[in-house]
């Protein structure tokens, strides 16, 4: 998804404040920037590193839980349109996916993005942080 202008010049303060060291109000900004598209995974990863810093762990796991959801939103928006505007290809697909093994039987992909799965390994490392205090 492109941003747009204002969005870049905001993502872009949060991201000069933060190196400034000012945590406290990037993390205000990075939020912002999520109210205006849930779907800046920038501002994740940078909200993840900021709260990873500050040993805040169960914010970073919020923020793990909410990007994950995000961004499986919108890849299951996407391949939706997709799917309906080339139909024919995407029943095809479909069926080879299942047949392969990468698709489930309601036609969810099975494999995950790299970033998921970093995310996911992250998530689990945070757990633990949790658990052991």
């Amino acid at each position: 998804m492109s941003l747009s202008i204002a969005h870049s010049n905001l993502l872009r303060k949060a991201n000069e404040i933060e190196r400034q060291g000012d945590l406290n109000n990037a993390e205000k900004l990075y939020l912002k920037v999520l109210e205006k598209d849930p779907y800046t995974i920038e501002a994740y990863k940078r909200l993840m590193v900021i709260f990873r810093k500050q040993k805040e762990y169960s914010k970073e796991l919020q923020v793990i839980n909410r990007a994950v959801k995000a961004l499986d939103e919108q890849v299951q928006t996407q391949k939706q349109r997709w799917m309906q505007k080339h139909k024919k290809i995407a029943s095809a697909s479909l069926a080879l996916a299942k047949k392969m093994g990468i698709a489930n039987k309601a036609g969810k992909m099975i494999i995950d993005s790299p970033l998921m799965l970093q995310w996911a390994k992250r998530k689990e490392l945070v757990k633990k942080r949790i658990k052991n205090g």
